[in-house]
This record gives C-alpha cells, sequence and structure tokens, in this order.
C-alpha cells in the first residue's frame, strides 16, 4: 500500500513541476507491478479522485509521463472513485467571486468575529485565488450542464458562464490552466486533463472504474448576493434557500450531477470511453447512528471514509472479489442534451 499525499492548494500539473508528484506516482505504481506481479488499484477521495483521473491522462501523454497508451490497461486494476467532484463544486465559484460559500454564510455573529480578526470575506477572497485547486474545482460543462443561475444579485441572474467570466479579472491563468467547457479538442493538453468533458478515458479496456458517492443530503448549488456578500437574510424553505445559498440533493458538498454524471452517463459512451471501460456506480444513504456521528453508515462527503458499506466494496474491489459488485442507485442523475 502507497499513500500518495499531495499538496491540495495546487494545479495538478504544478505539483509535477515542483515536486515530482506524477512522476513519483508513476514510479511507485510501477514498482508495485514489478514487485507483486499484480496491477495497481488506485483509490482518490474528493479531489484525490480529480488527481487520479488527471494522472491517468498524464501518465500515457508524450508531454506528461510519457508511458505510451498501453500503461494504464497494463498497470491498473481498478480506480476507485470516492465522491469525486469531477465536474467541479459550486462552492468553488463562491470562494473565489467573494471568499465565502456555505460554511461561512452560516456563521452568522461569528463571520463578524473572524472579521474583527483580519479574516473576513475580503481577506479570504485574495488567500483563496492563490489555491489554484480551487480554479480546478470550478464547475465544468458550461450552462448545458449546469442550469439555471448561479449567482443572482439585487437587479440580475447570472448563469455558470456569465458567473465565471466574473473571476477572470482578478484569478490567475484561469483560462490558461483549465479547460471548463464541454468538448474534447483533438489536440489535448495538461489544460483538458483536469476536466472529463474535455478529455476521454484511457484506452484501458481491462481497467474496472468504481463510483462511490453518498446522496440526499442538503449541499449548496447556487447564491443570493447583496452589496458583494452572501445575502444572508435571505431564505425560503419551499425553494431550498437557506442563508442566501440554495440548496439540492448530493454529497453535503458536491452536487449529484458533479458526484454521477460521468460516471452514469458520459462514461457510458464510447465519446468519452473509447474503449468501453466497465463503470459501476454504488450510492450511500446516510443512516446516522447515536454514538457514531462521523462514519459508520454516513453519506457525507468526509465522514463516508468510515461507513461500512463502503469500506466492504473498497475491501472487494483491492482483493479482487469485484465480480458482484453492481449499480446501486437510490437517485438517478439528471442525463444531459
Amino acid at each position: 500500500m502507497y499513500n500518495a499525499a499531495y499538496d491540495w492548494r495546487m494545479a495538478n500539473h504544478k505539483t509535477e513541476e515542483r515536486d515530482g508528484y506524477l512522476s513519483n506516482m508513476k514510479h511507485r505504481i510501477e514498482l508495485l507491478y514489478k514487485r507483486t506481479g499484480h496491477k495497481v488499484v488506485i483509490i482518490g477521495h474528493s479531489f484525490g479522485a480529480n488527481v487520479i483521473y488527471f494522472f491517468l491522462k498524464w501518465v500515457e501523454s508524450d508531454q506528461g509521463g510519457q508511458g505510451g497508451p498501453n500503461w494504464v490497461n497494463e498497470h491498473i486494476h481498478a480506480y476507485i472513485d470516492l465522491a469525486g467532484p469531477h465536474l467541479g463544486v459550486s462552492k468553488s465559484l463562491s470562494a473565489l467571486y467573494s471568499g465565502e460559500m456555505k460554511d461561512t454564510a452560516m456563521l452568522g455573529p461569528l463571520d463578524g468575529l473572524l472579521k474583527s480578526l483580519g479574516f473576513g470575506s475580503d481577506r479570504r477572497a485574495p488567500l483563496f485565488r492563490t489555491w489554484h485547486s480551487l480554479s480546478a474545482m470550478l464547475p465544468k460543462g458550461g450552462d448545458r450542464i449546469w442550469w439555471g443561475p448561479m449567482i443572482t444579485t439585487e437587479n440580475k441572474s447570472l448563469s455558470l458562464e456569465q458567473s465565471i467570466r466574473l473571476l477572470r479579472p482578478f484569478v490567475q491563468n484561469l483560462y490558461e490552466w483549465f479547460d471548463l467547457g464541454s468538448k474534447p479538442p483533438q489536440n489535448q493538453t495538461f489544460r483538458q486533463w483536469s476536466n472529463p468533458l474535455a478529455s476521454t478515458l484511457p484506452k484501458a479496456p481491462d481497467m474496472k472504474i468504481f463510483c462511490f458517492y453518498g446522496v440526499k443530503l442538503p449541499t449548496e448549488r447556487a447564491y443570493r448576493y447583496n452589496n458583494g456578500e452572501i445575502a444572508r437574510s435571505i431564505s425560503d424553505r419551499e425553494m431550498n434557500i437557506s442563508n442566501g445559498v440554495e440548496f439540492e440533493t448530493g454529497d453535503g458538498t458536491v452536487p449529484l450531477i458533479s458526484l454521477g454524471y460521468m460516471c452514469s452517463h458520459a462514461w457510458k459512451t464510447k465519446k468519452y470511453n473509447p474503449s468501453e471501460i466497465p463503470v459501476v456506480t454504488r450510492q450511500y444513504i446516510s443512516n446516522p447512528i447515536m454514538f457514531y456521528p462521523r462514519g459508520r453508515e454516513s453519506a457525507d462527503h468526509v465522514d463516508i471514509m468510515g461507513n461500512l458499506h463502503l469500506t466492504m466494496d473498497v475491501l472487494r474491489v483491492v482483493t479482487g472479489y469485484d465480480v458482484n459488485i453492481t449499480d446501486q442507485v437510490h437517485v438517478q442523475v439528471p442525463e444531459k442534451d
């Protein structure tokens, strides 16, 4: 077993430039394969799942690891995606725009304390904009995938594409480093490797993909603004709005469309999965148990790491008993045109 910790603040290609992170992962996998004679199972949780997807594209490319088109198929048995935000998260948009998100909007008077300590939204936003991982987690696929307004101000409602354009003046390298669209170009570079809608899975017909994530938890989706800040005074139970934040289903952090669209739809097509890699989706529902507030049967984005049923599914994959692992879907993922 190898723990591939990474600097979560950085864009994926920068971890390679500074730390040789991707090269080290490649060498570790090759060593494990050479020593054991068995292909490797790679597991990524949250943004770690996005890092692994980037690695799978990087490792086979002449512009990256130069492993060639067969490297993934020869070395990887399975890729386990644990709650990966493959199509981004809404909170990265609000964090880069105003230094806010659900977590800060719910603070109430405590946010005033943070301001008095010199860490209000006016200080947080410039800091967040230096973390290029947040740019990598901006919602992807444009208005086709992310319907409706994402930011609503006093006098206008902005779609995702309009909202992202607001970021361009003060988020460095946004368009130079990241492709946020939904069409794979003929010549792919590292810009597309952070976006599975702008790239394709590797040609690895013998590999398997398992997407494990929680559902049916309120998850931030869009925001109401007033005077440049999230309008905490706006709440509407019928519209699923609380403290200026609009909610939909997900795992409490990542919306369902980001958790499941690639696994349930896009990766079922040859356009995005040219070698028809088998993809299995298993959704988990929270069942809170007294004295086990974090884990056991939680579907929360973080706490799911302690979910007993997920743990058993992961163990079946890594021990080679994954033949009978099938889809378990509690909430259908919307299918886009």
